[in-house]
């Protein structure tokens, strides 16, 4: 969840958000391959699962313009930073 704070101006409008971000996983399955490179077969396999439950959260702080385009259309883009804390 973000909070947004927008600025107007002309026909951009410069904005700021802050907000957090939370994450549940349940249980899940997993694997990692080895192989030596290329599009040879692994030559070492590990599988895994993970039973208990996962949970993280983090803060998000975001920051971009919303252009007013040609009619209805508009463009915004943003860069969004993600922290995550354990």
């Amino acid at each position: 969840m973000l909070l947004k704070r927008a600025w107007d101006r002309a026909r951009y409008h410069p904005f700021a958000a802050a907000g957090g971000t939370f994450r549940r996983i349940e249980s899940f399955d997993g694997s990692t391959e080895y192989s030596a490179g290329g599009q040879q077969t692994p030559y070492k396999l590990k599988r895994y699962r993970i039973e208990e439950s996962l949970t993280h959260g983090g803060v998000v702080l975001g920051a971009g313009v919303r252009f007013t385009a040609i009619g209805p259309l508009k463009l915004t883009p943003e860069i969004r930073y993600t922290r995550g804390l354990h």
